[in-house]
């Protein structure tokens, strides 16, 4: 696929990468065809190698190359431009909808961004929780949309090395340690 200009504003059609937003069929069958897929299977906590596997192996390319070209894909076009065009399609045309309908949708851009379904998961994202651990995380610590990110922080600072293991089975552990490399903790 050749990425063409995330936004484009020319009279007055505004577009998605090359798809007019007034041509509701085209950018219809564009949103539900393998780039959907892609990102739908990512937020919704498919490993990357799975992805690599089933869109990006060819007959004659190995597993590094389809996880490479899967990673730079994902997490270097994809996400970028999807969760930008996502927030400026949902600035443009959630205008007329109520508050908690709006508050909703708000976050779906993030969490395009950061390959999870929820908006605590995307909390936990933001603090350096890897994507697949994320979503079970957040659910054992029950989060809420209300809670603040240096609360969470603090909670995670906290959290005994159980806990991980409990929410995220024999894993835990690797996701914990992973964790507090990223966030500097060890």
């Amino acid at each position: 696929m050749t990425w063409q200009t995330a936004y484009q504003s020319e009279q007055e059609c505004i577009s998605w990468q090359g798809y007019c937003v007034q041509e509701s069929n085209a950018l219809s069958v564009f949103l539900q065809g393998p780039v959907a897929t892609r990102l739908h299977n990512t937020v919704n906590g498919e490993d990357i190698a799975h992805i690599a596997k089933q869109y990006f192996s060819e007959d004659d390319a190995d597993a590094v190359t389809a996880l490479t070209k899967c990673g730079q894909n994902l997490f270097g076009n994809l996400t970028h431009t999807t969760s930008w065009g996502l927030n400026a399609l949902l600035a443009i045309t959630t205008a007329e909808l109520d508050d908690d309908e709006h508050g909703r949708l708000s976050n779906l851009p993030s969490q395009v961004y950061y390959g999870v379904a929820t908006d605590e998961a995307v909390s936990l994202r933001l603090l350096g929780v890897p994507r697949l651990a994320a979503p079970r995380l957040a659910e054992a610590l029950r989060l809420t949309r209300e809670d603040s990110l240096p609360a969470i922080r603090q909670r995670l600072e906290k959290l005994p090395e159980q806990v991980w293991s409990e929410a995220l089975g024999k894993e835990g552990t690797i996701y914990r340690k992973a964790w507090m490399i990223m966030d500097e903790e060890q």
